[in-house]
């Protein structure tokens, strides 16, 4: 069957596009959770997300990275995609069971959360599966099952919190938590497994060696542990150091300030697949992604740090006006971090991932002391401080290992060219047919 593939730069649009409805819907959908649970109550829901999330990424090995990288090169095979699923589940059983066993004292010493605390934990394995389903969606180019994805799940989650809310279950941690969590995870399972059964051409691939797809996967999870190590690891230290308040303030900033982030990031997986292809002019269009990337990030920022004052009070109510200056300074992190963002994709798209590590162990390490000596001073702001010193500091380190490991001077990714309007052209035409 003859079908058009959708361009790389209409993926892009489509996908960062859509990738904003969810983080919207949560956006929209945060003042009632504020107004519902008061700071307190939003940093038990954050207490019991947020282990979670983070042994997500930690617990998928790589998984879903690898089946990208080689679903995209045309080297995975049928079989060799449902052994990986099977490693996935097996990962999120692993992880769900050592998430009950040790879980934080947090979730103890909270009464009534322990048992959605739990439940949120053994829903990882079907959480990794969709992880690997999505990664070979994209790896084929099925850019709009990713983009119903997102719709989908944000308007899912947008009515049952809405539903909630009206209905006066909003006030409980425990139906907060499973109609922000459910509702992404079953949308996903279901539509990618739907996609699954549309198209099983697998089979007319090479079958890549096993090495192969392991040795990728190890190298893309060490790089996923000290990531979301960035990411992840404030809000866990905030929940074992600080307050629920001060966690409060700051999931609610951060809510606020990743919302460009988020949509950036979501083309990176896109970034990864067009950059794979050998007759790419690499150079070129990581350096045109990462101009268009670094402006969007730098103009929503501005805008984010101008709307703030006005907007965190009149949204999410007067309870969260020392929010206003967290926002303000998580948004430097936000440039740092999709920055970064494309920088890695290219690294991953040149059998690369590994190189990622170094970058983002320079960040780490400004991230753990500045958080154990900023969080009991200064709570959630010296947390937002932390996060983007750490955040730059990974970022000019991704400049210089991208520029070393490529052979081309770092200046060539900053700095417009001629060749820019090319470039844009050819990621802007239509697909071959295939």
């Amino acid at each position: 069957m003859v079908k058009r593939e959708m361009s790389a730069g209409r993926a892009m649009l489509a996908t960062g596009a859509s990738s904003l409805v969810l983080p919207m819907a949560a956006l929209i959908t945060s003042p009632l959770l504020a107004r519902a649970l008061n700071p307190e109550g939003r940093g038990s829901m954050s207490a019991v997300l947020s282990p979670a999330m983070l042994v997500a990424g930690l617990a998928g090995l790589g998984l879903p990275a690898a089946t990208l990288f080689h679903t995209a090169r045309g080297g995975m095979s049928h079989r060799a995609f449902l052994r990986v699923c099977a490693a996935a589940v097996a990962a999120g059983v692993v992880a769900a069971l050592l998430l009950t066993l040790f879980r934080p004292p947090a979730i103890d010493a909270q009464g009534g959360i322990r048992s959605v605390y739990e439940c949120v934990a053994w829903t990882l394995p079907a959480v990794l599966l969709v992880d690997v389903l999505r990664a070979r969606a994209l790896g084929y180019g099925k850019y709009g099952v990713a983009v119903a994805e997102r719709w989908t799940a944000g308007i899912v989650r947008f009515i049952a919190v809405v539903v909630c809310f009206l209905a006066g279950w909003l006030e409980s941690v425990v139906v907060a938590v499973l109609a922000s969590w459910l509702p992404g995870l079953v949308v996903g399972l279901v539509l990618h497994l739907a996609s699954g059964r549309r198209s099983t051409d697998g089979a007319a691939l090479a079958e890549a060696d096993a090495g192969k797809i392991a040795s990728y996967a190890a190298r893309s999870w060490a790089s996923s542990v000290v990531g979301l190590a960035l990411i992840r690891a404030t809000e866990v230290y905030m929940a074992a150091n600080s307050t629920a308040t001060q966690l409060g303030l700051f999931v609610i900033a951060a809510a606020v300030a990743d919302v460009p982030i988020l949509a950036l990031s979501a083309v990176r997986d896109i970034v990864v697949r067009t950059l794979s292809r050998p007759e790419v002019d690499f150079a070129a269009r990581l350096g045109l992604m990462l101009r268009v990337v670094g402006g969007l990030s730098v103009g929503s920022s501005i805008a984010i740090v101008l709307a703030a004052p006005v907007l965190v009070p009149l949204v999410f109510g007067r309870d969260y006006g020392p929010a206003v200056a967290v926002v303000q300074v998580l948004v430097v992190a936000t440039i740092g971090n999709s920055l970064s963002s494309v920088l890695f994709a290219g690294l991953a798209a040149r059998d690369r991932p590994q190189a990622q590590v170094v970058a983002q162990l320079f960040g780490l390490a400004a991230m753990i002391p500045g958080l154990v000596l900023s969080v009991p001073t200064f709570g959630a702001l010296g947390a937002a401080a932390t996060v983007a010193v750490a955040q730059l500091v990974t970022a000019f380190a991704a400049f210089v290992i991208t520029a070393r490991s490529m052979a081309f001077p770092m200046m060539a990714l900053l700095v417009p060219n001629r060749g820019d309007v090319r470039a844009v052209i050819y990621v802007l035409k239509p697909g071959k047919t295939t």
